[in-house]
């Protein structure tokens, strides 16, 4: 055999081998389930929850309702703010007619203003005013008795008559009279004494008086009581409303709940649920949520369809 022969045999049977190899490759990748069994994907068993799926129809609720009606009779001259809108505490939400209230502050701020003058009368004016008073009345009284001696030493003597000395012992008693009325206005006057209690008094009733009037023209504006969603309005301006009479209703920020009765019965599951949600805008109210629902645990999640 020539050596052209040799290496042409040689590579015939070069391709003969991969060919035979490649077919054999090819079924074995075909075989390989029926020789080495099929690969199966396992998992580590373990205990958890059992979650159902229900879509269910409920309505959205607030625990908690807030009322705000008047504490006096009224008309709205203004309403500041819209249903479904958020308020903060402290916020106008009802304004009343104040004309009669503002007149009551007023006249009450001037009894208050005369209190003040009288009792600074005394302090500034009547005080001074006695003690001078008394200081005079002390004189009146010195003189008054010179003269009483004076006149009983004539009647004695006989240069003057017993009418003299009758007149020098009237003039004795007024002094000593006039006298003890000077001590009773300053002792009156002063801080300890009747006309200045008087007078703390009238001062304290008249500041007592204006601050019922100011409590009076304050109930003319109405406030949240706490920050929420006006849910509900039942009063419109020019309205005459009534005390005690639910005007708004305010649902308070916080938890909300979603009420639903599921129509799939579960042996552990009761018929309604509640759960903690954010509150939906504009406000609370009927609505329709895919919820999920675990038996066990009595527990629900929601999906909200308005986001």
């Amino acid at each position: 055999m020539s050596q052209t022969d040799y290496a042409i045999s040689l590579r015939r049977w070069i391709k003969r081998s991969l060919l035979i190899a490649l077919v054999l490759a090819v079924a074995g990748f075909l075989l390989r389930d029926l020789i080495l069994g099929k690969a199966v994907e396992t998992h580590q068993a373990t205990r958890s929850d059992l979650v159902q799926t229900v879509v269910a129809s409920g309505r959205i609720m607030t625990p908690q309702r807030a009322s705000v009606g008047a504490v006096t009779t009224g008309r709205v001259v203004r309403i500041p703010v819209e249903e479904g809108q958020s308020v903060k505490r402290g916020d106008v939400l009802i304004v009343l007619d104040d004309e009669d209230e503002r007149a009551s502050v007023a006249q009450a701020r001037g009894a208050v203003a005369q209190a003040d003058a009288r009792l600074r009368q005394l302090r500034e004016v009547g005080l001074p005013a006695a003690e001078q008073a008394l200081i005079q009345a002390q004189a009146n009284l010195t003189q008054a008795r010179q003269q009483h001696e004076r006149a009983k030493e004539l009647k004695a003597k006989g240069f003057v008559s017993q009418a003299a000395l009758d007149d020098a012992q009237r003039n004795l008693d007024v002094a000593e009279s006039q006298l003890s009325a000077a001590k009773l206005q300053v002792a009156t006057n002063r801080p300890s004494g009747s006309d200045f209690a008087l007078a703390q008094t009238a001062l304290a009733q008249a500041r007592a008086n204006l601050g019922v009037a100011q409590a009076k023209l304050d109930q003319t504006v109405i406030l949240a009581p706490v920050d929420g969603t006006l849910i509900a309005r039942n009063v419109e301006p020019g309205n005459v409303v009534q005390a005690g009479k639910e005007l708004m209703v305010l649902a308070p920020e916080g938890e909300t709940q979603v009420w639903f009765r599921s129509t799939r019965k579960t042996s552990r599951s009761s018929g309604s649920v509640s759960m903690r949600w954010p509150p939906p805008t504009p406000s609370p109210g009927n609505a329709s949520r895919r919820c999920s629902f675990t038996s066990t645990r009595a527990s629900t999640r929601c999906v909200d369809p308005w986001r």
